[in-house]
């Protein structure tokens, strides 16, 4: 939660600093970044934590074949990250000539590209999780979020432009993701006594499959997950890209509040049902939601009178006219946080591959939506087509619940 706060800051503070149009340059190209590394990361930490788990013997203290996997998990990340940097590169560069920018701002956007070369802690994330060392992973990322903070807050002091404050993201994120990956590491020899080499390097190939169908998953979500702000600024340029992104952020902002419920009512759900009681499975739903809902609409009736005033003052008078659009953002995010408990639900009672299927055609529809709305209703369009892929998405998990649960 701090780390998000954090992140909201930094980049409210580069909104104000750069004005609507030049931070929606800046919003692209941290967006593409970020569009390229969940395309090429193939989520090695689940590998890692799956697998993992099986070759972990705490009671004879043997990890034969650990090292050998966490070693080929590592390089796997180094070559998607450095193929990932180069396709960020080429994508940034394209994006800025088909927008027409600055020659200056397409080579400085290529650039920071180089960045998603620097997206190598996916084996590290996983050793935290395997070593159950939360910790570890929160000190890394909250010391990265506040270098960040600070270095923005001198480059407002000292009037930097875009560029100045590329470099910032560019610096931080490549200092967390090494310093994440030196803290597993030595965290990793610490508890087994193990180099992560000493058995060499090598992935079965269970490992991999696994590892490319948890990308595909990853890859489903992607309109819906940054490659939209990409998309606004294509459709409607990169004022509406920029003001879209401050929006999407103060939604990843409140949908931290449903995280914590999904957390704790999944597992009672899963055990619920191991046990076949699914009237009780659904009655938790129910009350799980209806104290989402008490909390959603305390949200939205705070932020109604506030935002008026709040965003001028916060963001600057060139996004004064825009408060309402905010207002919706919470609203949409609001509204899917109620129902977080039926996510739950339809995880737990095991409909992964349903899942897919329904993301896959909700964000299929939620791109043409973008597309045919977008246009000409800029970020507001793209806020309501985000709303009518959240409720397409629970009806269609609430309809396969009933049909096959019950």
């Amino acid at each position: 939660m701090l780390v998000s706060i954090l992140a909201v800051v930094s980049f409210i503070l580069v909104a104000r600093q750069l004005g609507p149009d030049v931070f929606g340059i800046f919003a692209l190209c941290t967006s593409a970044v970020l569009v390229i590394d969940r395309l090429v990361n193939f989520q090695s930490w689940q590998a890692i934590v799956r697998f993992g788990s099986e070759l972990v013997d705490e009671n004879s203290k043997k990890y034969v074949g650990l090292p050998r996997l966490v070693a080929g998990c590592f390089l796997f990340d180094v070559m998607t990250a450095l193929i990932g940097a180069g396709v960020a590169c080429i994508s940034i560069y394209l994006l800025g000539f088909w927008m027409e920018w600055s020659a200056d701002t397409r080579f400085a956007g290529a650039i920071f590209g180089l960045v998603v070369g620097s997206k190598i802690s996916g084996s590290a994330i996983g050793i935290f999780r395997l070593l159950e060392d939360y910790w570890g992973q929160v000190y890394v990322q909250v010391a990265a979020s506040i270098v960040k903070l600070a270095l923005v807050l001198v480059g407002v002091y000292l009037d930097w432009g875009i560029l100045g404050f590329l470099a910032v993201w560019a610096a931080t994120e490549i200092l967390m993701q090494f310093g994440l990956t030196l803290m597993a590491f030595f965290k990793f020899r610490a508890r087994y006594n193990l180099q992560i080499f000493s058995e060499g390097v090598g992935l079965e190939a269970e490992v991999i499959r696994f590892m490319v169908w948890t990308n595909v998953a990853v890859a489903a979500d992607l309109p819906a997950k940054e490659f939209d702000v990409v998309i606004v600024g294509l459709l409607a340029g990169e004022r509406a890209a920029g003001v879209y992104k401050i929006a999407r952020q103060g939604m990843a902002l409140v949908g931290k509040v449903s995280s914590p419920m999904y957390q704790a009512v999944y597992p009672v759900q899963s055990k619920m049902l191991a046990k076949r009681d699914r009237a009780g499975a659904v009655r938790i739903t129910l009350r799980s939601s209806m104290l989402l809902a008490a909390v959603s609409a305390v949200l939205v009736l705070l932020s109604w009178p506030l935002l008026p005033s709040l965003v001028p003052l916060v963001l600057g008078s060139d996004y004064g006219a825009v408060w309402a659009l905010f207002l919706f953002a919470v609203v949409v995010k609001s509204l899917d946080n109620i129902f977080t408990p039926v996510h739950s639900l339809f995880i737990a009672l095991g409909y992964i591959k349903a899942n897919l299927l329904i993301l896959l055609v909700a964000n299929g529809l939620l791109l043409v939506g973008f597309w045919l709305v977008v246009p000409t209703s800029g970020a507001i369009g793209a806020l309501a087509c985000l709303a009518a892929q959240a409720i397409f998405v629970l009806c269609s998990k609430i309809y396969v619940i009933n049909k096959r649960a019950f």
